[in-house]
């Protein structure tokens, strides 16, 4: 479980810092490419070591799967799901639901613009 969840973020920050914070997730998450470690400072105080780990998968693979993700890094799928909306409402990931033989999944995107 992310240290933080979205509900427990609006109490903490107020609307003016999270749009900041988001800002600069962004920017960090754009130069990513250069500078991977400012990215997870950043991204630190939301998640744990284990969880961060999310990001370099998701830029491996072109879209990814909770489950497929949680048993990558051994995670609980719950944790992964957690960790996968913050990011996404973040603006990182991007997510819709696909059809996987009779059950709808999410599937997470990177979202480049």
């Amino acid at each position: 479980m992310p240290k933080m969840t979205i509900r427990q973020l609006e109490k903490q920050y107020t609307p003016v810092q999270i749009q900041l914070m988001k800002k600069r997730i962004q920017n960090y998450f754009q130069n990513m490419i250069n500078d991977t470690e400012t990215l997870k400072g950043e991204l630190s105080i939301l998640f744990f070591p284990q969880e961060l780990r999310i990001i370099n998968i998701m830029l491996a693979k072109e879209k990814a799967y909770v489950d497929e993700i949680a048993t990558e890094l051994e995670l609980d799928n719950n944790n992964v799901a957690w960790a996968l909306r913050i990011l996404e409402y973040f603006g990182i990931l991007r997510s819709r639901k696909e059809r996987v033989g009779r059950v709808y999944k999410k599937v997470y995107k990177i979202n480049l613009r």
